[in-house]
């Protein structure tokens, strides 16, 4: 049985408690089996129920990857850092340990944004689709953990959607911004996470790494 919700179960407004109570009400039925999709009524009442579907796992197609490889690599400015010949394996385990990527979701709180950029020197972080995160005074945990990120010395990276995309800069991105967070975009998170991973592992400061980061970082 699988149940969701937009908000945590602590959130004022969530109701997690009510899709669960509701979740738990259909698979004690006797009157549906199978895989259903539960969500909230439109009236806003109560649960509407519809017939789940089978999904297939996702195969990757080699030949289809190929055939954009070329083009995709073009939209790029250049090679962030040529690999070097004096990296290992015992450089880069050393190094994960201060670098943690974190993907936002609605009602991130602050107390698991410090445990997972504890004892880190970078934090990198995916934003919404919709190129924002919480900023909003219902959602302080965001803003507050940068802030103090900011202030013990962790740079945060955060990414976005492409640049073409980002036409009308979001409030809650400059809030972002002012916190202490540096926004990319036209490069995506793990790029960024694999690049300051290496980066690390060759004694690169977070100075360094944030000027290498320049030609894709967001002035709002």
């Amino acid at each position: 049985m699988l149940y969701r919700s937009f908000l945590p179960a602590d959130h004022p407004s969530s109701d997690a408690k009510e899709n669960l109570n509701e979740a738990i009400k259909l698979a004690l039925s006797e009157e549906k089996k199978g895989v259903y999709l539960a969500f909230k009524g439109e009236d806003g009442k109560g649960l509407s129920y519809i017939k789940g579907f089978s999904v297939k796992p996702v195969i990757f197609d080699q030949a289809y990857f190929n055939s954009g490889h070329n083009s995709r690599r073009k939209m790029g400015r250049g090679p962030l850092l040529s690999y070097p010949e004096n990296l290992n394996d015992k450089k880069v385990k050393k190094a994960q340990s201060n670098i943690v990527s974190i993907s936002l979701y609605p009602g991130i709180d602050r107390e698991l944004l410090e445990a997972a950029a504890n004892n880190r020197k970078i934090v990198v972080i995916n934003l919404y689709h919709s190129d924002t995160g919480p900023s909003s005074f219902d959602y302080p945990g965001l803003i507050d953990f940068i802030e103090s990120a900011s202030k013990k010395g962790i740079t945060v990276l955060m990414a976005t959607l492409p640049a073409a995309q980002v036409t009308t800069p979001h409030a809650s991105m400059k809030k972002i911004q002012q916190a202490g967070a540096y926004i990319y975009s036209d490069i995506q998170t793990h790029y960024i996470y694999t690049f300051s991973l290496l980066a690390l592992s060759l004694g690169f400061s977070n100075n360094q790494i944030v000027k290498r980061l320049s030609e894709w970082q967001v002035d709002i």
